[in-house]
């Protein structure tokens, strides 16, 4: 339920994806859910600069100039075959595989042989960090990319101004804004001393986006507004931007009203970013989901709660509509969307009905403000400005559970698991409902008290009427594993894997194993085992 701005680096994805025409926006991390230890990671904002292939040439064309991806050459080199594998990675994670993207990346990286070819995986690969949050391996490619290239390449080559724009953005992500604005501004002059390109309103769009990016992170809302219109203007004027990467710049313009508290001008842009996410990427995608949180974090901050919370409903249902479902956006979307039930709760309405809609559409209390601007702070990872907005949220009401889950969150990412739990017990004294007890046990597996984790985690379950919460049977069941409980463990792990999202889950299928071992029943375990060995590799467990 925040506003996010979701920056505009890494132009080599967009071109790709131009072939395909269409392109991927990437989007930092939501408010609510506390991750399971079962559930990857996702997420992080961008569109991927790709740097020529020939830093022996005169290295002036950019990477739209590659041949296409989808038809590579016959008589390929093992290089062109490392260039093969990028382009693969940049399909996969179009589709959101970014454990497939990241291998086909490692094997790339184990047979890149040229400068130019390190130099595009490198690249990729800080892309892909970026992507699933992993800011610290993100910096360390982009910074041997840059290396690398500032060796070989031209230094006023659109290459050089891509990569030097990939990390700038990942130095903006750590909090090390005078090296990002720097490296963004000697972008922005090659860029603008290559005039002309092919490519010219995407090469200026992305590195705008990421000027406001970069502006955005360190408060100054001003003058990050101004870069992203100057960018949506842009792309209003050109036939060449592909729709998501427009939708993406309406969403951080959306996100730079939304700053300045222009919740109608951040509305209308939303909106319409909203539109062109589900036209060019799908409902059911990442980004598409995210968009309609941003949305959602509007409605709330106006006090349209009904349409908040229909708006997440739908977020919800077109993710579980999917085939491989994103466990992290699931979770987020549904301790939202938790959160909208419980403001419409203590508004006196039950969600439906005359009286009940009026009472969602009127304005939100000092506390239900002050709880969505710590999430706003949160998502924008602002952990100072959240605790605040939390702690100012408690004062005003001492029994308003989301800002005790929402400064859980934040003593997680500090490390203070003591305080952790203590919001947590909160949370659900004030609110007991199914997202609060699965965070809660999952705090407790955390710590190895595998009895507490069971019984949080069936709470979660029994109150879970709906089964979003998919991966809570697994992991009650790895619980009984871990006590040496086979014959409690089996039972849970049976309704997991009875779940079609579950069925071809290698995980599931192994921990089951280890269950029908521990009360002798070898064959089962050993074809349990067969099944999970089969599968590994295919699928990645949740």
């Amino acid at each position: 339920m925040n506003a996010s701005v979701r920056f505009m680096c890494f132009r080599s994805e967009l071109l790709f994806l131009l072939v395909l025409s269409t392109s991927v926006a990437w989007s930092v991390p939501f408010s609510g859910a506390l991750a399971t230890p079962a559930t990857a990671t996702s997420t992080s904002t961008s569109v991927e600069s790709e740097p020529s292939t020939d830093p022996a040439n005169d290295s002036t064309s950019n990477a739209s100039s590659s041949p296409s991806p989808l038809a590579p050459s016959a008589g390929e080199s093992e290089l062109s075959d490392c260039k093969s594998l990028v382009r693969s990675n940049y399909v996969l994670r179009h589709q959101g595989d970014y454990q497939g993207a990241e291998k086909v990346l490692r094997k790339a990286l184990a047979i890149a042989r040229e400068d130019a070819d390190k130099i595009l995986v490198y690249n990729a690969l800080g892309g892909l960090y970026m992507h699933t949050d992993d800011s610290v391996q993100a910096e360390k490619y982009l910074r041997l990319a840059v290396a690398l290239g500032e060796k070989v390449m031209k230094p006023d080559s659109l290459d050089i101004a891509s990569l030097l724009d990939n990390l700038s953005v990942v130095c903006s992500s750590g909090k090390k804004f005078e090296e990002a604005e720097s490296l963004n501004t000697r972008a922005i002059e090659i860029y603008k001393k290559n005039s002309g390109s092919p490519n010219a309103d995407v090469d200026l769009i992305t590195v705008l986006g990421n000027r406001g990016f970069i502006l955005s992170k360190q408060r100054k809302f001003a003058e990050s507004q101004k870069s992203f219109e100057e960018a949506v203007l842009i792309c209003k004027g050109s036939s060449f931007v592909p729709p998501s990467l427009y939708a993406t710049m309406m969403d951080n313009l959306g996100s730079a009203y939304y700053s300045e508290g222009n919740l109608e001008k951040s509305e209308s842009c939303r909106v319409d970013a909203l539109a062109l996410f589900e036209s060019s990427l799908g409902l059911a995608h990442p980004e598409t989901i995210k968009a309609k949180q941003n949305l959602a974090g509007i409605y709330i901050r106006q006090g349209r709660l009904e349409d908040a919370a229909n708006l997440l409903k739908s977020a919800i249902n077109g993710l579980k509509g999917t085939g491989s479902v994103n466990n992290n956006l699931l979770t987020a979307c549904m301790f939202d969307y938790q959160v909208v039930q419980d403001l419409i709760a203590k508004k006196g309405g039950a969600g439906s009905g005359e009286s009940a809609k009026s009472d969602a559409k009127s304005p939100q209390t000092p506390d239900e403000v002050s709880t969505s601007e710590g999430y706003v702070a949160l998502e924008r990872g602002n952990l100072d400005a959240a605790k605040k907005a939390f702690d100012r949220a408690i004062s005003q009401n001492p029994s308003q559970a989301g800002a005790y889950a929402g400064r859980a969150k934040i003593f997680d990412k500090r490390g203070d698991r003591a305080n952790q739990l203590k919001d947590l017990d909160s949370a659900i004294k004030n609110y007991p409902c199914a997202p609060y007890y699965f965070a809660r046990g999952d705090w407790f597996l955390r710590k190895s008290d595998f009895k507490s984790a069971i019984s949080d985690l069936k709470k979660c379950a029994e109150m879970d009427s709906k089964r979003r919460f998919k991966v809570v049977n697994f992991l009650i069941g790895a619980c009984y594993v871990e006590l040496n409980d086979g014959a409690d463990a089996v039972p849970y792990l049976n309704k997991y894997l009875a779940d079609d999202r579950n069925r071809n889950d290698p995980q599931g299928y192994a921990i089951r194993a280890a269950a029908y071992h521990s009360v002798g029943k070898d064959e089962l375990a050993n074809e349990d085992l067969k099944r999970a060995k089969e599968l590994k590799g295919k699928i990645a467990p949740h």
